[in-house]
């Protein structure tokens, strides 16, 4: 037996060489085979839990009215986040605003539509009209009165219109 004395080195043939099935590379290439491959989520999607947004996008590459009713069938609070973000489009927007109102809990509904009844683009303002048609309490109903009669979109007026029945 070969003794090394302290703070030499050992001779190259003694040094410790990791075998290459126990190596990092093939760690790395163990775990990846474990892994399912993972699509880039869109930057639209991005702001919902991480679990569902790779759900999503494994559905569906851009929003869409079917991943709205999908997130609303797992989660009507992920798409209340997710039209909150506003990281939608103005016409995603709009159909993720009617989807929502398909949720029971009136008080998320206009937690997260209200607010669109302001929105610069009309085709959002009348989206949210939509959604909020099942969900009127007396704010809500007074804001849509008001839309009736001074929003400068004849679309968003008449949606104003039909839902508070007149």
């Amino acid at each position: 037996m070969t003794v090394v004395a302290y703070g030499t080195q050992a001779p190259q043939s003694q040094r410790y060489k990791p075998l290459p099935a126990r190596g990092d590379v093939a760690r790395g290439i163990q775990i990846a085979g474990t892994l399912r491959p993972i699509r880039p989520v869109p930057p639209a999607f991005a702001c919902l839990s991480v679990e569902l947004a790779h759900e999503l996008t494994h559905r569906w590459r851009e929003p869409c009215e079917a991943a709205f009713e999908f997130v609303l069938a797992r989660n009507p609070h992920q798409l209340a986040h997710l039209i909150a973000a506003k990281r939608l489009a103005p016409g995603d927007l709009t159909f993720a605003a009617e989807i929502l109102g398909r949720a029971d809990d009136s008080e998320l509904v206009r937690a997260a539509l209200v607010p669109l009844l302001s929105d610069a683009q009309a085709v959002v303002r009348e989206g949210a009209i939509y959604g909020l048609s099942r969900h009127l309490d007396d704010k809500t109903t007074a804001e849509l009165r008001t839309l009736t009669e001074s929003d400068p979109s004849p679309a968003v007026r008449i949606a104003a219109e039909d839902a508070l029945g007149a």
